[in-house]
């Protein structure tokens, strides 16, 4: 049932793929699109520059009256991200408006990573080392930037071998439900043949069993 919220997110996601904003990337569940993933790049020119950072968003039907519920997926320290993830955010607590979307809300936590607010502190030492000792925490940013890289590594390594000791080759997640819709259709075109050629196969294969038995006789 397509609802107020669900049509918001659609046009949201259209917006999205319109602009492909650099550093960005988000899409919805295949299967729901009240859930979100995204990737946000760390700004660069900044201690986050190089850093992939994963996230999951969470809509329910009163967006976009109501922000979604946002949560890193990868470690970071920073001073408005607690350890569970959770992001201390106006925009996502105070300040909500109808006005927002997936994109402006992804834009202010990308801009949060490099302009932290210390004064409201959801990891207190790293506000105090943010205000304190700068390089000391600009040390640590790029100790999470590094695990990032590590964990980007160890996701493309972990893909499953075949028995003849290949790896397999993993197919990249659909962009959308459309993109997952058509990557199964693609595959199920792939395996499909058309009847008389399965009728040829069968009785192909079945010419051959039958000339093994009659040399084994």
């Amino acid at each position: 049932m397509s609802t107020p919220a669900r049509k918001r997110l659609m046009r949201d996601f259209k917006k999205i793929r319109a602009e492909q904003r650099t550093g960005l990337e988000a899409s919805p569940n295949p299967t729901n699109i009240m859930q979100w993933n995204a990737v946000m790049a760390g700004p660069e020119d900044t201690p986050w520059d190089g850093g992939q950072f994963k996230l999951t968003m969470e809509f329910t039907e009163q967006y976009p009256n109501e922000p979604p519920k946002v949560k890193f997926l990868s470690a970071l320290y920073h001073p408005n991200v607690y350890a569970d993830g959770n992001i201390c955010l106006d925009i996502l607590q105070n300040t909500w408006s109808p006005v927002y979307d997936v994109l402006a809300l992804l834009t202010s936590i990308q801009s949060l990573l490099s302009d932290p607010n210390p004064n409201s502190p959801a990891n207190s030492e790293a506000a105090r080392l943010y205000s304190e000792d700068r390089r000391e925490y600009n040390k640590r940013v790029r100790e999470v930037v590094e695990a990032s890289w590590l964990a980007s590594s160890a996701a493309e390594a972990s893909e499953p071998a075949l028995e003849n000791g290949h790896a397999e080759q993993q197919q990249p997640e659909p962009a959308s439900a459309a993109g997952a819709a058509q990557q199964a259709e693609q595959a199920a075109d792939a395996i499909a043949e058309p009847p008389a050629k399965r009728q040829k196969v069968d009785e192909s294969a079945a010419d051959n069993r039958q000339a093994s038995e009659a040399q084994a006789t």
